[in-house]
């Protein structure tokens, strides 16, 4: 599957819906690092060696492993999974988790991996402008740019970073077959 990207994916005001509902001071974020003991779903990407001061992010699981996770799945899932619809091979919704990457001082890049052992679709959608970035498997950058949704192999390596520019770097990742 080829690298698509949709910019102004979703109408104005159904995007600022979304962005004030997430980016709200209300939205329930849940901190994940490399050391979550629980194993390494949520981790930014597990790292091997003793540079963890950065390796960390927010993240809010909305739907996985066929149920919903979150109160906020219902009003993401019938805004995007239709637009979805409309430009990509669509069968089973396996993953929506919302991330909030910090700010640092210095843009960095977290560990490759991929999200699936199997082929299956990945879809990102930015709600906020930044220098932060997802880098996929063939070097391939795609900057953060507010509403902007790509799709992507998620079974193929790709990569997160930090942002230096804005307090911190928000998206969606949808995962689907």
């Amino acid at each position: 599957m080829d690298l698509k990207i949709f910019d102004n994916f979703l109408s104005y005001d159904n995007f600022e819906q979304l962005k004030t509902n997430i980016c709200s001071v209300n939205f329930p974020w849940f901190y994940q690092s490399e050391l979550n003991p629980i194993g390494f779903d949520d981790v930014v990407a597990y790292r091997n060696d003793d540079d963890h001061q950065w390796d960390w992010y927010h993240t809010h699981k909305l739907y996985d492993n066929d149920k919903i996770a979150s109160e906020f799945f219902e009003p993401v899932y019938n805004m995007i999974i239709p637009k979805i619809r409309e430009v990509s091979e669509y069968h089973s919704l396996m993953r929506i988790k919302v991330n909030s990457y910090p700010n640092t001082k210095i843009i960095n890049e977290h560990d490759q991996h991929s999200d699936y052992q199997f082929s299956s679709y990945g879809g990102i959608l930015a709600l906020n402008t930044c220098n932060g970035f997802t880098r996929l498997h063939d070097g391939t950058k795609v900057d953060s740019i507010e509403n902007r949704f790509f799709i992507f192999d998620s079974s193929k390596s790709h990569n997160s970073s930090t942002t230096t520019n804005t307090k911190r770097r928000v998206n969606i990742n949808f995962n689907w077959i």
